[in-house]
């Protein structure tokens, strides 16, 4: 099984996190994590965020053939729908498989992301794909991906503060890391008794593969 995963932005040292953690995650998956060779470094707001979906779809459209399934890990980023149309093969967003999986633990979930210029985006998004009515009000930890990767100590205090917070206000069965530059910092944490971390590349690469592992044996039980 052959999947791609896609970091919207150029900064290098997210795409190889990434690709570090869904290779420890899944060492039976053949995995290629990539990133646009054109467009902005880092999405810090809408403008940059609308920018970078034309260099997601390049990347798909010249992709490896043999590619079983694309990930998309940019948390509300545009383009999935575009990259669907184009795609020889699924496409799983990371906005979509976190929430998913989140609404699985509990009746109410909660999305922590990166800086409150991108909480509109993230609404919008959530809302836009039907997730918003078992969702609480979206957090940040008020740092861009930049600085998530420069001080991972930082981002790891921040987000466990945040479960923290959310723990106490009770009502949420499951937290999401809302950003790709999250990646892995559920293991850096202490979580609260009762609540689930998901982080959502884990969660979209898993999808990707039980889809396209039904669709193989579909695909079998026909011939």
């Amino acid at each position: 099984m052959n999947l791609t995963i896609i970091n919207p932005n150029r900064l290098d040292q997210c795409t190889r996190r990434i690709d570090e953690y869904a290779r420890r995650w899944f060492p039976d998956i053949d995995i290629s994590v990539v990133a646009p060779t054109f467009g902005p470094r880092e999405l810090a707001g809408e403008y940059e965020t609308q920018l970078c979906a034309t260099g997601v779809l390049d990347q798909i459209t010249g992709a490896d053939p043999t590619t079983d399934a694309f990930v998309l890990a940019g948390f509300a980023e545009p383009g999935t729908e575009a990259a669907r149309e184009v795609a020889a093969c699924p496409v799983v967003d990371i906005t979509e498989a976190g929430p998913m999986r989140a609404l699985l633990f509990g009746r109410r979930y909660a999305i922590i992301t990166s800086t409150r210029a991108v909480i509109p985006a993230v609404e919008d998004r959530i809302r836009c794909l039907g997730l918003d009515q078992r969702a609480l009000p979206i957090s940040a930890v008020d740092m861009g991906v930049a600085e998530m990767l420069d001080k991972p100590d930082d981002l790891a205090g921040a987000v466990e503060r945040e479960l923290h917070r959310l723990a106490r206000a009770g009502h949420t069965g499951a937290v999401v890391l809302g950003c790709g530059g999250m990646t892995g910092v559920a293991e850096r944490v202490a979580i609260p008794d009762g609540i689930t971390v998901v982080d959502p590349v884990r969660a979209a690469v898993a999808t990707a593969a039980a889809i396209v592992a039904e669709q193989s044996n579909r695909t079998e039980s026909l011939i």
